[in-house]
């Protein structure tokens, strides 16, 4: 009797976590999320993550890993862990001897020493996230096998392909700082599949953009060429053929498409370009007629996210985070810039008319 009490008691305490207190902890991270508040949005993202912390791997729904793996994508890239202690301990700072005229000096001495106590301490309330961070890694780290054997796979029907493509559209959400809970029209993103290969394992990419990254392993590609060179030369790598085919494999492995956009639930990361520079979009380009047309006239630059694909002096391309849509910002010439003229120009730039459109 007393076992079936505490199962149950047990089931009603897990039922209230996993409804009233998810409820009310999902709402304060889109309150914080709302307001720009990322130090909070952290401590909220970090406890949404415990309550899933026992979950049994049978047990593991859609809001479950949902949770899981945005948690650990978010703090990665909003969180800033605490470094490793030095191998060597500091040597004790010694206490200040007492001034032959009184006490002035060391009383100014204590009152230093005071403040930067005072400020070390609110330091490191700051990168506080009220739960020990050695928990968090040992929580990812137990559910990680469990999430790619729910998430693995490239079918792009049935209920596991909908479950990857509902659990990495909310991760894309979560990180580009939208509300979680919402569902439109532009972040229908399509089927995410993971990318082949031994070392692809728990990558994964949108559908339409997994095929040009998965050919690098496609028979008669570069990487197939350097796997039979190295095979033939014993991996020594020093023959005629094989050191053209390896500098083609290491070019083909250096390069990545500049609209992917990767969740590597390995690394806990997620990727929308090259360069990686991520940010809030300028409000500037919400005064856009393009952009006011697409979006709307009362579309708040604040709640787009963008990812830099290229810089110049004289363009800009962003590619909207957890949207189908890239921004591209050309800036006229400045002042440095002449304009060619006169009857030498107009006699020999005749050839201009001949190029196609």
């Amino acid at each position: 009797a007393r076992w079936h009490a505490l199962d149950a008691s047990l089931s009603r305490l897990r039922e209230r976590l996993h409804g009233e207190v998810y409820e009310r902890l999902e709402a304060w991270f889109e309150h914080a999320i709302g307001r720009k508040d990322l130090r909070t949005a952290c401590v909220v993202c970090a406890h949404l993550a415990l309550l899933f912390e026992n979950v049994r791997p049978s047990e593991l729904d859609t809001r479950a890993m949902q949770w899981l793996l945005s948690s650990q994508v978010f703090l990665t890239h909003n969180f800033e862990w605490d470094a490793e202690a030095p191998l060597t301990a500091a040597a004790p700072r010694p206490s200040p001897r007492p001034s032959p005229k009184g006490t002035p000096a060391q009383t100014r001495e204590a009152g230093a020493q005071a403040e930067s106590a005072e400020a070390a301490a609110k330091r490191a309330a700051a990168r506080q996230l009220r739960i020990p961070q050695s928990q968090l890694f040992d929580l990812w780290q137990r559910h990680r096998h469990a999430l790619l054997r729910a998430l693995g796979g490239r079918e792009t029907r049935g209920a596991r392909a909908e479950a990857r493509s509902a659990v990495m559209a909310h991760v894309v959400r979560v990180v580009a700082c939208s509300s979680p809970r919402t569902n439109d029209a532009h972040e229908a993103l399509g089927p995410w599949r993971e990318m082949r290969g031994e070392r692809n394992v728990g990558r994964f990419v949108l559908g339409d953009e997994a095929s040009a990254l998965s050919a690098r392993s496609a028979p008669g590609s570069a990487l197939s060429a350097a796997s039979a060179a190295s095979a033939t030369a014993g991996g020594g790598g020093g023959g005629g053929g094989g050191g053209d085919s390896y500098e083609a494999w290491l070019r083909d492995e250096c390069s990545i498409d500049a609209t992917q956009q990767e969740i590597n639930v390995q690394l806990g990361e997620y990727h929308a370009s090259v360069t990686r520079k991520r940010g809030v979009l300028h409000s500037s380009y919400a005064r856009m007629p393009d952009f006011r047309l697409i979006f709307g006239a009362s579309a708040d630059a604040s709640s787009f996210q963008s990812a830099e694909v290229a810089a110049t002096k004289q363009r800009t391309h962003l590619r909207l985070v957890n949207r189908r849509h890239e921004l591209q910002r050309w800036a006229p010439p400045g002042g440095d810039f002449k304009r060619l003229d006169g009857p030498f120009v107009h006699q020999y730039a005749s050839w201009l008319e001949a190029l196609p459109p």
